[in-house]
């Protein structure tokens, strides 16, 4: 079955569960209105990266609506001068009874996009996906690493990529969330809570944006782990940078369909399928080390959450 079969099934699926509020609206479910298309996004999951956040738009897709072609716009941190109406663009058509919504990792970091969202859509509920930070920064290592972007050791990456830098400062940015939006609009939820049970997990989701719960498949539970978490990329990582930056401008320009032929056509595999750049496994020793400079915001992060997060702690006292 073709991924655009499998989303129309999804989305077939998941009218039933929203005829309640289609009733409401006064549409049938899953009807596409062009008097939608004012409406800005109700939710964000903001991330941070490599969360998760791409298997939660892959199982949402069909119940919510969601960008279209494009997954993340990245509108209100990168390209808010492009104006609403550009925007808008991505979600059309708006299937009435179905909350909007946007997944977009690098929001998490933005306090442009804390602010800017707050200003246009100050009722929207907000969902931080949370996982272990050094377990995290390393997947998002391999992950730029595989596309170009950075050329440089873990060690060196961590202290002076501004993306590995900001995007761990988990505690100043859920500050700013909450502080923004409130506790009851903000949502944190562990990528652990996930590997557990992806069922329960997705409940917690759905109850929080507030749609039917549905099951996912056993084969779309077993996709939950982050792909770049395995051996990535390729020996010609330049033309895999060229590609990535290719897309941004076909997406910034208007050019969001063109990109999708791109994707579906494969192009970038076809430069990609030499030996596998092979990454050195994560240094214990320096992971040690990170946790250990972490555990002051890990612990300020504990009592902010009221949760337990040993398992992020150093591994010796």
């Amino acid at each position: 079955m073709s991924l655009q079969s499998l989303s129309l099934d999804k989305r077939s699926t998941s009218l039933n569960g929203s005829a309640a509020a289609s009733e409401r609206s006064g549409s049938a479910p899953g009807t596409a209105h062009s008097s939608s298309l004012h409406k800005l996004p109700e939710f964000f999951a903001v991330g941070p990266p490599r969360t998760a956040t791409t298997w939660l738009h892959e199982v949402l897709t069909g119940h919510v609506n969601l960008p279209r072609i494009v997954k993340e716009p990245r509108f209100f941190d990168l390209r808010y001068s492009k104006g609403l109406a550009w925007h808008r663009r991505h979600f059309e058509p708006i299937f009435e009874g179905l909350p909007i919504g946007e997944i977009s990792p690098t929001y998490f970091y933005s306090i442009d996009a804390i602010r800017r969202i707050a200003q246009l859509t100050p009722q929207a509920k907000i969902l931080i996906t949370l996982r272990d930070p050094v377990k995290r920064l390393y997947s998002l290592y391999k992950m730029k690493v595989g596309d170009g972007t950075i050329r440089m050791s873990f060690k060196d990456a961590v202290r002076r990529h501004p993306e590995m830098i900001e995007s761990n400062r988990y505690e100043f940015y859920i500050r700013k969330w909450i502080g923004t939006f409130g506790e009851k609009q903000t949502l944190v939820i562990m990528q652990e809570e996930l590997l557990r049970d992806a069922g329960a997990y997705l409940d917690k989701v759905c109850r929080f944006i507030g749609i039917p719960p549905f099951e996912v498949s056993d084969a779309e539970g077993r996709r939950r782990s982050n792909s770049a978490d395995e051996p990535c990329s390729a020996t010609v990582k330049w033309l895999s940078a060229i590609a990535v930056r290719a897309a941004d401008s076909l997406n910034t320009n208007n050019f969001a369909r063109t990109m999708a032929v791109v994707r579906k056509l494969g192009v970038r595999k076809l430069f990609l399928r030499d030996e596998p750049v092979r990454i050195p496994p994560l240094d214990p020793e320096f992971a040690e080390q990170m946790r250990r400079e972490m555990r002051p915001q890990i612990e300020s992060l504990e009592v902010l959450l009221n949760t337990d997060l040993s398992a992020w702690k150093p591994r010796s006292s």
